[in-house]
This record gives C-alpha cells, structure tokens and sequence, in this order.
C-alpha cells in the first residue's frame, strides 16, 4: 500500500511539470494572500490627504500598517499555537472563510470612503477595518502556506510570485488612479481600486472551490494532509516543537527579511523624497508610484530566481541561511546614507534633468535591488524549509492503512511555523517604522553615526519681477536651500533666509512669487514673509544711519500646519518714499535705497531630527540673554554644524546669531571646528566682529532707525591646509564705549558673527560644526 501512494505521489508530480493550471492557480491565490496588504499600505497618500490637518495624518501609514500587522500576529499566534481552527474547520474551509472575510471588508471600505465623515471616524474605520484584514489574512497565509508545503516544492515560487504580482499591479493601479485626477478630486480613483481588491479576493475564492471539487491533484494533496492532522492531533506540541527546531534558522531568516523590508519601506519608499526639483512635471508627480513599481518588479524577479536551479541552492546551502543577515548589513546603511531626502537642482545639474548620472538613477536601482534580495531571501526560505522539517521517520496508521504521511504533516506544520514568523517580521517591521517616524529615533542614529543623513528639506525660490514703463524684466531669481545638519536638541527651530540687496526706485511695483519646498511632513508652528526696505545715509563723520520698513506677511497656507510638498505664496509691494527723517541737508549724502525678501520659518520637529544645510544662507538660533548678576561657566552654547555645495572657487559663509543684549566687560568667545576630507580644499581664515546696533522708533510713525557701529572685527587666523582638523578660537570683550551714544534709544543689542572663507572647487561639499560660547567676564573659558 505505501509502495502504491509512493507511485502514485510520483506521478502526480510528474504530471504538475505541465501543468499550466496548477501554476497559475498557485500565482493567484499568492496575488489573494498580499492583495489586501497592498491595497491598504498604497492608499496611504489618499488617506493622508482625506486627513488633511488632523495630527495622526503625517503618521497614518505607520498606523495602517501597525494595526494590520499586530492583529495579523496575533492572530496568527493564536492559530499556530493553540491550533483550535483545526477542531472545527479543515484547510479549505479556513481558506475560504478567510477570502470571504477580504472580500467583505474591500467593499465595505469602497463603501466608508464615499460617505462624508469627519476624521476622527474616517481615522477610526481606517484603523478597526485593517485590523480586521489583519485576523483575516493570518487565516489566509496560514492555510496557504500549510497547504502549500504538502504540495511539490516546485509549487512554491509560483505562490510567492502572486504575491509580488499583487504589489506590482497595485503600483500600476495606483498610477492609474493618479491619473484620473488631480490632487483632491473626489474618492472615485481609491473605490475603484477596493473594488478591484474585492474583485480578486472572489477570482481566488472561486477557482479554489474549483480546484477542491475538481482536481485529483488537489484533492489528494489536501485530503491527504487533513487525515494527517486528525490523526497526530492529540500531541501537537511536541511536533511542532522538533519542526521549529530543525527549521529554527530559516524561520529567524525570514522573520528578518521582512522585519527589514517593512521598516525601510514605511520609513523610506512610502515619502515624496526625491531628487528632482519640486516642478519637474508629470515625473514629481509620479515619483512615489513609480519607485512602488520599481521596487515591485525587483521582488517579482527575485521570487522566479530560485525557480531555476542554478540559483535555487539547496537546504543546507550556507548561502540561503546567511542572506538575510548579509542583506540587513547591505541595505541599511545603503538606504540611510543615500535615500533621498532633497532633492533639488544641485550645482552640477541645475536644470534638474533625470541624466545618467543623478541620484534619482541610484536610488532606483537601489530599490529595484532591494527588492530582488527581498523576493529572493523569501522564495528561497519558504521553499527550502520544508525539506529539513522531515525527521526521517516512516509510517503512520491512519484507519488501519499504513502510510507514509508524517513528513507531509511535518511539510504542512513547517508552513504554519513559517508563516507565524513571517507575521512577526512584518510586525516588528512596522512597529519599528512607526517609532522611527514618530519619535526620530531613525534620524537621531543618523546623525550621530552618519553624518550625511539628510531628513528635511524645504527649498525656497523666489522670483521677482520689476515692473518698469510697462516692461517685465527679471531682477533677481535666487534659489534657496534652507536646513540643518545634525542633532536638534529641542523641538523647534527658528530658519531665516535673507535675498541679496536688490535696489528699486521709490514708488515701484514689485511682484514676486515665493515657493516652499518640503520632502516629507514638516509642522510650521510659524511662517512670515517680510519685506525689509533700508534706506542708507552717509554722514561726514562716518557714521551711516538707515531708515527701515519691515512689512509682513503671514503665510496663511503654511503657518501652524503641516506642509508636504510644493506651496506658492504670491506677492506684490509697492516700494514706498524711503527717505530718513533725521538726513540733515548737505552734511549728508543718501547712498542707497535696497529692499531685502526675509522668509522666517519655525519648524516643529522630533527630538533627535536631522536637518541639512547648503549655501547660500543664514541660520539664526536664539541663545539665552546673559542677565545680570549671573555668574558662572558657559552659560549658553549653541551648535551650528554647517554643510554645503559652493558654486565658485572662493566662497564666504556667515553665520549670525540673533541680537543679544550684554553688558559691557562680558567676553563673547567663538569656538570654530573645521574638517577637511579632501586634498583640493583649504580655508582662508577665520574671523569674529562684534557689531552694535541701535533701534528707535520715530515720532509719530511705525518706522524705526537703525544704528549700527562696528565695535570688533577680529583678524584672520586659522588658516587651515588640506586635509586637516583644526579648531579656532576668536574672542573679544565688549568694550565701555559700546554704550555710548547720542541718540536716545529704545533697545540696544549686540549681535555677533563668524566668518569663514573657504577655498573648494565648484559643487564640493565641506562639513564644520561650530559652537558659539557666550561667557561672562567672572567665568573662565
């Protein structure tokens, strides 16, 4: 009898070598098992904007794939371990119910989001409803994977095939509902798609029963393993513990494959951040659709690898056991050093081109391999491990016949093993994202550790046109990178960017358009843009007083909101008589009239977040007032780590701290740490100046006057060769005549700034930090 199942085993697998039917059967019910997965992780950007301002939308898909994959490991759990589907249910009814369930759950979904909600219930179904689909799928992929592992090995690439397809097709069909409108043009383009969800759950259901009623082959693979499991149900434990122990490492390899592909893709691949400037077209548009099918094909080809022989490997192979950890090791710091977080012209492509040679290249086929690893490590695992789930041992009587099924149960028991370790890597993957992306814990590794990791971004680029006899001429087109390298130590941080001079006739119309730039969700608890115009008038004595009018403008589409992507801001002023009241005729001479755009930005961020600086710019951070009677040690100090691409051979960065009223005799001392990484670059010097400046408001106007005297401007030191690390100390006591003037003031501050002047060749990126100490005259430095 055991020789006759043995013979007829062999034939059927022969047989399945043709079977175009089996395969394709296979394919489908891998493309049921993950279509409800992908159809919720990739409705997220519509998710997110149906959210709008509600505080959890930044982080909804870390709560979709959260609920889905906790309830999906619990689930899980409880069906593995405590096995009581098995009392009442056998293999294809649990597999039908769990279609079932899918199917029911996408059209009540299509159903949620046609209806007029307010958040907190649209947020409520979003998360009880992928939960749901979590119990669901652990149902799914449990029967499958077990029934799976009693079929031919042949069989198993062709399943996790159909669950790289089911990702590769909702990228395509994500595309196709982008297409089919603008942002925010109604909920067709996201019912659609749940229909189309529904659709292939019921295909999947319907050609199961099929198989089960029709198909010898699949009749006697199933019906044979569900006599096997009645039969050894009375000691279950203990087999399944010599299961996982044999399959112990492949079980770990899989459960890190998917922990790993989760976090990097909630973490990276599921936010606009992009190399290409915000208003590439139709490309900045499609991007995140686009790296999806990107990273979609890469796992589809790698789940086919292992199909063919030559890179099928085998159970023991030293290979197959390691790759998971190997690909950890890779595909890490490959994604921390170069996912792309800004991505705007850069200096040696500042049309924004998609050429050969730009990141955007790179970081696709970094997806596209990342997927192939994903695909691979998974078929290879799943496939392999129930060939070392066979202790060896012979027969087992069922209804008095003897047979040669226990490592068929054995198969079916290494598929459930497998499958619960699979939930538990793609649990412990989005709980991981969801804690990077909420607390910055990701970014704050990043930046101690990686120095080039680059998290925000916000590009500014300002346009402005003067308008003269009717004619519309540029005057000045300045593009801004704004941010910061390393570490915030607090949640927020003031940015201001200041244009150049630009001179204007009085009584001039100026128009402008203002562009803010973010590559990923940034909360502005603020936003202003001001429009500074200054006066200058020569004295004979030397002195130059100015006459400023600062007009602001709230920036109402972006203040106290949180801002993911591109914002234009429109702007017209009209240039007002700008002459200084205390200009007393010939002993004085006007120099200049110039207007200065300020854009005043304060972000609110994680803790730990790690932000990035290029030039042509300037920070300002808000140190602590030095009051009187404090005595003591630092009592303040502030870290400005500077990055950045020059655009010539000689560059000079400023960096400005906001003004600070001191006392005379205080001593104002600046720490500057420069590190050279390549032979070309060197630094010219290093300097502090001290400037005093003097506000009052005039009588009977809102205008105020400024004075300003330089008091201190230290000499160049620190001249710094190629390939060096050196550290630069200037300092200054504020000096009595400070505080002497003659002009009645309102408020009297002192500012204070380092200068650096760098050699580089054009688009070479230097790296400073530079903590600026404020100490009094009591304390030692």
């Amino acid at each position: 009898m055991s020789g006759d199942k043995n013979t007829l085993e062999t034939e059927e697998n022969s047989a399945l070598a043709s079977s175009k039917w089996s395969y394709a059967s296979f394919i489908l019910f891998g493309l049921a098992q993950l279509t409800p997965w992908n159809i919720y992780i990739k409705t997220v950007p519509y998710f997110r904007e149906r959210l709008g301002d509600a505080p959890y939308a930044p982080l909804v898909s870390s709560y979709i794939s959260s609920s889905f994959t906790i309830f999906n490991f619990l689930a899980m759990l409880i069906l593995v371990v405590l096995r009581f589907d098995e009392l009442f249910l056998n293999t294809p009814q649990r597999i039908t119910i769990a279609l079932t369930g899918n199917a029911a759950l996408m059209l009540v979904m299509a159903i949620i989001i046609s209806i007029d909600m307010s958040n907190n219930a649209i947020f409520g179904c979003i998360v009880g409803i992928t939960a749901m689909a979590g119990g669901f799928t652990a149902c799914m992929i449990k029967g499958m994977l077990g029934m799976t592992a009693g079929f031919p090995p042949a069989l198993t690439p062709a399943l996790l095939a159909g669950q790289a397809v089911a990702g590769l097709l909702s990228s395509i069909a994500n595309i196709i509902t982008k297409s089919a409108g603008s942002k925010g043009q109604g909920t067709t383009g996201p019912i659609i798609y749940f229909l189309v969800g529904a659709t292939v759950l019921a295909s999947a259901q319907i050609v199961f029963i099929l198989n089960c009623r029709h198909s010898p082959f699949f009749r006697h693979h199933l019906g044979l393993g569900t006599k096997v499991v009645q039969a050894v149900r009375r000691a279950p434990t203990a087999i399944v513990k010599d299961v996982f122990g044999r399959i112990r490492w492949f079980a770990f390899g899989i459960l890190l494959v998917l922990g790993i592909t989760i976090s990097i893709f909630a973490t990276f691949l599921t936010s606009p951040r992009r190399f290409l400037a915000p208003d590439d077209g139709m490309l900045a548009l499609y991007y995140v659709p686009l790296i999806f099918i990107i990273y979609d094909a890469g796992d589809f080809l790698g789940r086919w690898l292992p199909a063919f022989s030559l890179l099928a490997g085998h159970p023991k192979s030293l290979f197959v056991q390691v790759s998971p950890w190997l690909r950890a090791v890779v595909f890490i710091p490959l994604f921390i050093f170069f996912a792309p977080v800004t991505i705007g012209r850069t200096v040696s492509d500042p049309t924004g081109v998609f050429s050969l040679g730009s990141a955007d290249l790179f970081y696709a086929v970094l997806t596209f391999t990342f997927g192939v690893s994903n695909g691979y490590c998974c078929t290879a695992l799943l496939m392999h491990a129930p060939s070392l789930a066979i202790s060896g041992r012979s027969t087992l009587t069922v209804n008095d016949t003897t047979i040669n099924v226990e490592s068929r149960w054995e198969r079916e028991a290494c598929g459930s093993v497998m499958g619960l370790f699979l939930t538990t890597g793609l649990l412990l993957g989005s709980v991981s994202s969801f804690l990077w992306q909420a607390t910055g814990i990701w970014n704050s590794l990043a930046c101690k550790y990686i120095a080039t990791r680059k998290v925000y971004m916000l590009r500014h680029a300002v346009q402005i046109t003067k308008l003269t006899n009717g004619v519309n001429r540029w005057i000045v087109y300045m593009p801004w990178i704004l941010a910061l390298i390393g570490c915030m130590k607090t949640g927020e941080v003031d940015l201001k960017v200041e244009l150049p001079r630009t001179y204007f006739a009085e009584n001039e119309t100026v128009k402008g358009t203002a562009e803010i730039y973010t590559s990923c969700p940034v909360k502005f608890e603020s936003a202003e843009l001001a429009w500074l115009t200054q006066s200058c008038v020569s004295y004979e004595d030397g002195d130059e007083r100015s006459t400023l009018q600062n007009i602001v403008h709230e920036i109402s589409e972006v203040s106290g909101k949180t801002v993911e992507g591109l914002v234009k801001v429109p702007l017209e002023w009209e240039v007002p008589e700008a002459t200084p009241a205390s200009v007393e005729g010939d002993m004085a001479e006007r120099l200049s009239v110039y207007t200065m755009l300020v854009v005043t930005l304060r972000l609110g961020a994680p803790y730990g977040t790690s932000i990035v600086k290029e030039y042509p710019i300037k920070i300002i951070s808000r140190p602590k007032r030095l009051e009187k009677g404090l005595t003591g040690g630092i009592l303040q100090s502030v870290e400005f780590p500077l990055r950045g691409c020059f655009t010539s051979g000689t560059a000079a960065a400023h960096l400005e701290m906001a003004c600070t009223t001191f006392t005379a005799g205080d001593r104002v001392a600046a720490t500057v740490i420069v590190d050279l990484h390549d032979s070309r670059l060197a630094v010219h010097g290093v300097s502090l100046a001290i400037k005093r400046i003097v506000f009052m408001k005039s009588e009977g106007t809102e205008e105020g006057v400024v004075n300003e005297h330089e008091l201190f401007e230290g000499p160049m030191t620190g001249s710094i060769g190629p390939r060096q690390r050196s550290v630069v100390t200037v300092s200054t006591i504020i000096p009595e005549e400070a505080f002497v003037s003659d002009i009645e003031s309102e408020s009297v501050c002192i500012s204070h700034f380092a200068l650096f002047l760098f050699y580089c060749p054009g688009g070479y990126e230097v790296e400073t930090e530079i903590p600026i100490c404020l100490i009094r005259p009591e304390a030692k430095l």
